[in-house]
C-alpha cells in the first residue's frame, strides 16, 4: 500500500493539501464539511494512480467485502473487519509486486531489444 500512497501523494498534492487544510479547520465535522475535498482526492487518485487502478480492478471482491463490513460495523470496524482488511491488503500487495516485477521485465526486454538492434 505504501507504493500507492506515494504515487497518490506525488500526483494529487493539491487535492490532498486542500483536504488536509479542511480537516484541520473542521476536526469534529470533517466528514460532512470536507466531502467535496475528499471526493477530489478520490477522483484524482482513481484517474492518476496506475497501481490504484490495478488494485481496484483485481481486488474488487476484497474491496467490496471490506467496504460492506465497515458500513455494517461503524462503531467498531477495527476489530470486526480485520479479516476483510487483511484480504484486501494481501491482494493489493500481490498486485503491487506483480506491477514491480512486470516493470522490471519490461525494462529488461527493452534493453535486450536495444542490444539486439545494435548487433544487427
Amino acid at each position: 500500500m505504501e507504493s500507492v500512497i506515494n504515487e497518490v501523494a506525488e500526483k494529487c498534492k493539491k487535492q490532498l493539501k486542500a483536504f488536509a487544510k479542511c480537516v484541520d479547520k473542521h476536526p469534529s465535522t470533517y466528514d460532512c464539511d470536507c466531502k467535496k475535498q475528499k471526493e477530489a482526492v478520490q477522483k484524482c487518485s482513481e484517474e492518476n494512480s496506475r497501481l490504484l487502478k490495478l488494485i481496484n480492478k483485481h481486488c474488487k471482491q476484497q474491496s467490496v467485502a471490506y467496504d460492506n463490513c465497515v458500513s455494517n460495523n461503524k462503531l467498531n470496524p477495527e476489530s470486526k473487519c480485520l479479516e476483510q482488511f487483511r484480504a484486501l491488503y494481501l491482494c493489493s500487495q500481490v498486485i503491487q509486486e506483480g506491477a514491480r516485477t512486470g516493470d522490471r521485465l519490461r525494462k529488461i526486454e527493452r534493453r535486450n531489444n536495444r542490444l539486439n538492434k545494435t548487433k544487427a
